[in-house]
This record gives C-alpha cells, sequence and structure tokens, in this order.
C-alpha cells in the first residue's frame, strides 16, 4: 500500500520526535524516490510538515541541534520562537522560495476561534496557499498557538483569529485509507483520544476509516532526552517500513 499524506501530530517538546522521523523520510526519498502527495500538519507538527519540503533546513536543524534544545527553565513558548527564528533566517538565505513548493502539498491546520468571555472554538481552519514565505511561518504560528504553554493571544490572520490546531483536530487526516499519522502525544495530555493506539499498528478508531499510526507516548518529564527523542523517530520511521514491507526473492517490496 502506498500513503499518499503524511500527517504529523501535535505535541509540544516531541517536536524532536518528529525531527528523528523526517530524517527518515528523507533518507528513504534518496533510496526509493518516496514523494508523499501530501503534508499534513499541526502545531509541532506544522514545523515537522515545512522541513519535508527541505533537506538542508532538516540538515541545518540536524547539524546545530544543541542550539535549539530546551534550556534550563525555558518553556515551549521560548523553544517554538527560538526555532522559528532559526529557521525563517535559514530559509530567506537559502531557500527563500520553498513556499511555492509548499503551495497545494503542504496543509497547516489550525482552529479558528471567536471571542466571547474566552475564546471559543468556532471550526478547524486548514491554510495551503502561500504567497511568500511570511504566509507559511503565518500559519505555523496560528497552528502552534497553544494556550497557557505557547500564547493564549489569538494569531490574526485576514481578519480572522487562529489558536492551536490541536484544540480541534490533532491528528490531521484526508483521505483515511492512504494517511500515515506520526503520533508524538505523551499519555499525559489532556486531549488524548479514547482509544489506545499500540505503536506501528493498524486500527479503526471509532467514526472513521481505517488510518495508519505510529504512536510515540513516551513521556518527556526531561526536555534534555531531545537526542533519545531524535533517534527514536528515526528508528520508528525505519522499523515500520520493515514490519510492513513484502519479500520476493531478492527483492523488497517497500510500503513507500
Amino acid at each position: 500500500m502506498n500513503y499518499t499524506d503524511i500527517s504529523f501530530g501535535g505535541g509540544g517538546f516531541h517536536i524532536f520526535f518528529h525531527l528523528g522521523a523526517v530524517r527518515a523520510f528523507h533518507d528513504f526519498r534518496i533510496k526509493t524516490g518516496y514523494t508523499p502527495e501530501r503534508v499534513l500538519g499541526c502545531s509541532a507538527g506544522a514545523i515537522a510538515g515545512l522541513l519535508m519540503f527541505s533537506d538542508g533546513l532538516c540538515e541545518y536543524l540536524l547539524d546545530n541541534i544543541e542550539l535549539f534544545m530546551p534550556k534550563d527553565g525555558e518553556g515551549m513558548a521560548e523553544l517554538r520562537d527560538r526555532l522559528f527564528s532559526g529557521m525563517y533566517t535559514w530559509l530567506v538565505h537559502n531557500d527563500p522560495k520553498i513556499y511555492e513548493r509548499c503551495t497545494g502539498k503542504l496543509f497547516i491546520y489550525a482552529t479558528e476561534v471567536r471571542k466571547g468571555f474566552s475564546f471559543t472554538p468556532v471550526s478547524t481552519h486548514v491554510f495551503s496557499s502561500y504567497t511568500s514565505l511570511k504566509d507559511v511561518f503565518d500559519a505555523m504560528d496560528a497552528s502552534s498557538r497553544l494556550p497557557i504553554f505557547i500564547s493564549s493571544t489569538p494569531k490574526k490572520i485576514n481578519g480572522k483569529e487562529y489558536l492551536d490546531g490541536g484544540l480541534l483536530d490533532l491528528h490531521p487526516v484526508m483521505h483515511p485509507e492512504q494517511t500515515l499519522v506520526i503520533s508524538i502525544l505523551p499519555d499525559v495530555q489532556f486531549w488524548q483520544p479514547s482509544w489506545k493506539v499500540p505503536s506501528c499498528s493498524r486500527i479503526t478508531p471509532p467514526g472513521t476509516s481505517r488510518v495508519t499510526y505510529i504512536w510515540h507516548s513516551v513521556k518527556m518529564d526531561d526536555p534534555r532526552l531531545c537526542y533519545e527523542l531524535l533517534n527514536e523517530g528515526y528508528r520508528e520511521i525505519i522499523d515500520f517500513t520493515r514490519k510492513n514491507s513484502t519479500s520476493k526473492g531478492q527483492t523488497t517490496y517497500s510500503i513507500w
């Protein structure tokens, strides 16, 4: 089975698991030519989604990972802002027109909100058309504004206001049968789905068609575990491919 869509879920500090997974996808493309038709991302997954469109940016982050690791006493907001700043600066100088490759291919999920006594989620909004690098980063900013942890102030884009995409749609899916979801939601998160997803297995969540998940649920109590998360993300994708590939004689037919 060929997965046409790759979806990256939200999960805060666990973005480093996504980084390892993205590196594995880059390696697969070099070896097999596999490229997904669509990349979906929510919150931290939106950052991973952008990395799928630039080998150079992914390599830059990995080569300079210590610059982007959480520092003592640092929260998710500071980490996110340093990541954004480093990524934006690198792209301006090395790949300023990445937004052209992302248009119609990178789908970033955010939650449109309405202001009342507090901000009330109205609906999920999907950004997929970009006319500049700033458009992409505005969409990522909106998608990753998790109240309290990142920002409780909505991002205003074209007169509408948005907060974290995970408030309504933590695991974006457009075409269930053809989607591989990389979930980095730890067990401690309050929005964990009622169904339990074992790692590297195929299940049928309530109310949906069959969706394939790679589920990472290791708690990251110590943000310094980034290296472990990088390695786990890479290994999970490698192991998933090996387990879900079929062989005939000396030839291996990959799911990709």
